[in-house]
């Protein structure tokens, strides 16, 4: 008898479940939960089928799901391909870039963890603060030919001051969306927005980032994880003189 690939992994899940909000399903390990992963269109068409349009994945009896697959990650990945075709210097998530680790509830080492992972990969992580918006934590993949300042400089500084494109004393609309797709949904796939780099080059760019909500898990603090290639930045008005 022959499986899909689905088929075979979902044989090594605990047998599926739906609550009010999603398809439920269990992996029995690692190996499972990330090839699951890798089959997320097909995930999401079973979760379909049950009438959900999520599904969580856990790991074992986790209390928590590991990953967290929406039915909009479809049309994510259909508006990022023709993204692509308009812009091809960005390069564009696929869909399996949208399934990302669930890190609303995660504590302290569940995060030291995710940004190893990310910073091993050659990404840029950056940690800033959901209270006062002031960065906690920068990595050292992130260049002052994108950024204009080093890591080191970035500790502590006030990202409205750059969320403010048009220097006006408040922050973009660009800004309030962010925030409120994090409230809903802890994780924002691909989100584009611009800001203006600090004092004194203040030119403004185009960046594209995954970011991620995590609730207590940085001392207790509410934070945003915001994840992104070196290379998905544009220049869209140069310095100021």
């Amino acid at each position: 008898m022959e499986f899909t690939e689905i088929e075979y992994y979902l044989q090594y899940c605990d047998k599926l479940t739906v609550n009010d909000q999603a398809l439920i399903i269990r992996a029995n390990s690692e190996l499972v939960l990330n090839a699951l992963r890798r089959c997320w269109k097909s995930v999401i068409e079973i979760a379909q089928k049950q009438k959900r349009d999520t599904a969580f994945i856990y790991l074992g009896d986790a209390e928590r799901p590991y990953y967290k697959i929406y039915d909009w990650f479809l049309q994510m990945e259909e508006n990022q391909s023709q993204s692509q075709e308009i812009n091809p210097e960005l390069p564009a998530p696929t869909g399996l870039d949208l399934i990302a680790p669930y890190l609303k509830n995660a504590d302290e080492i569940r995060v030291l963890e995710f940004m190893k992972e990310k910073i091993s990969e050659g990404l840029i992580v950056i940690i800033t603060s959901q209270i006062d918006n002031r960065c906690r934590f920068t990595s050292k993949s992130l260049k002052p030919e994108r950024a204009f300042w080093t890591p080191e400089q970035f500790v502590n500084y006030d990202y409205l001051k750059s969320w403010d494109i048009d220097q006006i004393g408040r922050p973009s609309q660009e800004y309030e969306r962010m925030r409120a797709l994090l409230d809903r949904d802890s994780f924002i796939p691909g989100y584009e927005y611009s800001l203006r780099r600090p004092k004194p080059d203040l030119a403004l760019c185009r960046y594209r980032t995954d970011y991620y909500h995590v609730a207590d898990g940085w001392g207790g603090e509410p934070i945003r994880i915001g994840v992104s290639h070196p290379d998905d930045w544009q220049l869209l008005q140069p310095a100021v003189n």
